[in-house]
């Protein structure tokens, strides 16, 4: 897994865990979940929430980009990051962990979808994401506050969380546990807008 040393930079945790040879690995996390292997062919990468990443084989390098603004508006942060990864020569292996069930949607060229901020667990390099916000208008909570949720943009692969837990701003030097604690886990509320993308 290449490229640890800018999550050290980023302050995001560095610590890992190298197998080699012949033999069986057992891979576990501290929370109820799924763990998904992606396979990625040569050159392909996948976007992938921070904080998911579980596993990878030696030939996938990582890079990040910072999203800030959203966990601030929700958490009382300075943002998240969205980790990305890319097999290289050959063919890698990523294993990431998804709170609750995960579910993989295949966007079309012309597809969009709504996704509650803690609900999406990755997406193809080729899904576009928007950060949306919404103030309510009507209703009991008109006026009270806004509603911010994730846009994607096909084509690809999207995948999606049952659960959410927030595990802190890794800018900030959050850790697992604590705010992810106390936040806990809340369900996906997820809108299909329809066939045709109307940007």
């Amino acid at each position: 897994w290449k490229g640890g040393c800018k999550r050290f930079a980023a302050g995001a945790p560095t610590l890992r865990t190298r197998s080699t040879g012949q033999g069986t690995t057992a891979l576990s996390r501290d929370g109820t979940g799924q763990i998904v292997p992606k396979h990625l062919p040569p050159g392909q990468s996948i976007e992938v929430r921070e904080h998911q990443f579980l596993a990878a084989t030696d030939n996938v390098a990582y890079t990040f980009t910072r999203v800030k603004g959203i966990a601030n508006m929700l958490f009382g942060s300075t943002g998240f990051f969205i980790d990305r990864f890319t097999a290289e020569q050959y063919e890698g292996v990523l294993f990431l962990h998804g709170f609750g069930n995960i579910f993989e949607i295949v966007l079309g060229a012309s597809d969009v979808i709504d996704v509650e901020p803690g609900g999406w667990l990755y997406k193809d390099a080729s899904v576009r994401m928007e950060i949306k916000v919404m103030g309510l208008r009507s209703g009991i909570f008109a006026g009270s506050g806004n509603l911010v949720f994730n846009r994607f943009y096909g084509p690809g692969r999207l995948g999606i969380q049952s659960m959410y837990r927030h595990m802190g701003d890794s800018g900030a030097g959050g850790t697992a546990g604590g705010v992810g604690d106390a936040a806990g886990a809340t369900g996906v509320a997820a809108e299909a807008l329809g066939a045709s993308d109307s940007r």
